[in-house]
């Protein structure tokens, strides 16, 4: 029968393994995962009016099980309002970030839009966060035109954005400044509340990763050799980021990337 709240969420980052970590434990016996893996709820679907029933009708409860409940949506992390939101509902709940290198994870971004413009599927997109507002990620990348922008045009539209403080989509870049969107998060909750794993930490050691994760949601470890390690929700691209394309974002986070390492007292193995 549907009716929970979460337990805890995977709130982020996009493009940094969520529907792997999702997957993997989905595979634990004591922990139930939403359906779908991204309910949006905090970040979309409350403003357009959605209940709370709604929302709790994702987490299905199994019969005489103890168990713990939990979503993954990686948009979460980019909002202060969805912080803020959760922790009035929801003050004690817990919270996975998992962080990729931000030139990676941009590079990563920038070729799912494309493959949404080259395959029609913009839909993927429109979907705006208040009701009667048109996806700014669609007005300034898809809109109007016969290509898709290049990898650095895209950063470009998305700098002059920045420069003159106007809408926070597309963020292709802005996803990867992770040290201000974790300060938002620490406004609300205690930093034990939030586990912070490494892109790289998680696929080049998973059953340490997940080892990791029992001990921060305080579950029973479990025999993880039966759980299919693949990469889940990965793309092929077209071409390899150029070392141009690279050295041009990568000049963009010096500032942020220090200003996270300050913040967490360890570099992420990202």
């Amino acid at each position: 029968m549907p009716g929970n709240l979460p337990d805890f969420i995977i709130i982020g980052a996009q493009k940094s393994g969520t529907s792997s970590l999702h997957y993997y434990l989905s595979k634990h016996p004591d922990l139930s995962a939403s359906i779908p893996k991204e309910t949006h709820y905090f970040d979309r679907y409350v403003n357009h009016n959605y209940s709370l029933d709604w929302y709790k009708s994702h987490f299905y409860t199994r019969p005489f099980r103890q168990l713990l409940y939990f979503e993954s949506t990686p948009n979460y992390i980019y909002s202060e309002r969805v912080a803020e939101q959760l922790a009035s509902l929801v003050p004690q709940i817990k919270l996975i970030l998992i962080l990729r290198e931000p030139v990676s994870r941009s590079y990563s971004a920038w070729n799912m839009y494309k493959s949404f413009f080259e395959k029609n599927e913009i839909y993927k997109i429109q979907k705006e966060q208040y009701p009667g507002e048109e996806s700014t990620i669609y007005k300034y990348l898809y809109k109007n035109r016969n290509s898709f922008p290049s990898f650095i045009d895209a950063i470009k539209i998305e700098e002059e954005l920045i420069k003159i403080g106007k809408d926070k989509e597309p963020a292709i870049i802005r996803r990867g400044f992770y040290a201000e969107q974790i300060k938002h998060y620490l406004k609300y909750f205690d930093r034990d509340q939030i586990l912070i794993l490494g892109f790289k930490e998680l696929f080049k050691n998973v059953s340490g990763c997940l080892e990791k994760v029992y001990d921060f949601l305080e579950i029973k470890s479990i025999d993880t050799s039966h759980i299919e390690k693949e990469r889940k929700n990965s793309r092929s691209y077209d071409r390899n980021i150029s070392r141009r394309e690279r050295e041009y974002v990568q000049e963009i986070f010096i500032d942020h990337n220090n200003s996270l390492f300050a913040l967490l007292g360890f570099k992420p193995q990202w």
